[in-house]
């Protein structure tokens, strides 16, 4: 529980109150470590979004609003949805990542850079996700991005042309990844 303030023995006393059920299970190991939030964050925050959807059995989630950033990635051709995630989520490591991205009830494939910004000396740490065959305005809507797969880490270009040729890179893997993971799926 939080900061581990409470047991089970809590949660028994409060059961037999009548407040709730409870039905205790043992802990269960998945790939030889114990599947628990402890090993969920450590994977984050490390960025193994892959290992961190294996124990959680979902695809690890952020959402949050969109809000208006900089301009460059319209700019460089590649506009993004700049989140503003729900403050009490994990995010995980800065880097590139393949996601998928829900906007009302559509999803489309994205690419999703977690950092800093390197290239442009920025300190401040962005969750931008390019939305692969998606074109509209969406300042103030909420959204959802889920975390698939991490490419690559965050790297500082020499210039924007190398930050272009890498995005183009990364938006070819992210599909490129996507439709093997679907056709895996369909077998």
């Amino acid at each position: 529980g939080n900061r581990r303030s409470g047991s089970i023995e809590t949660l028994k006393a409060y059961a037999d109150n009548g407040t709730f059920a409870l039905s205790v299970f043992e802990p269960f190991s998945l790939t030889e470590k114990v599947v628990k939030s402890s090993a969920i964050r450590q994977f984050l925050a490390v960025g193994n979004v892959a290992a961190a959807n294996k124990f959680l059995t979902r695809e690890y989630e952020l959402s949050g609003t969109v809000v208006k950033g900089a301009g460059r990635g319209k700019q460089l051709h590649y506009p993004t949805a700049n989140l503003q995630p729900d403050s009490n989520k994990l995010i995980p490591a800065n880097g590139i990542y393949v996601g998928r991205t829900r906007v009302g009830d559509r999803r489309f494939p994205a690419a999703v850079s977690i950092g800093v910004r390197p290239t442009f000396a920025e300190t401040e740490t962005t969750v931008e996700a390019y939305l692969i065959g998606f074109d509209e305005e969406i300042y103030g809507e909420t959204i959802s991005i889920s975390f698939v797969h991490r490419l690559r880490d965050e790297l500082k270009f020499d210039s924007e042309e190398e930050l272009v040729a890498q995005i183009a890179l990364d938006v070819k893997n992210t599909k490129e990844y996507l439709n093997k993971l679907e056709a895996i799926t369909e077998e």
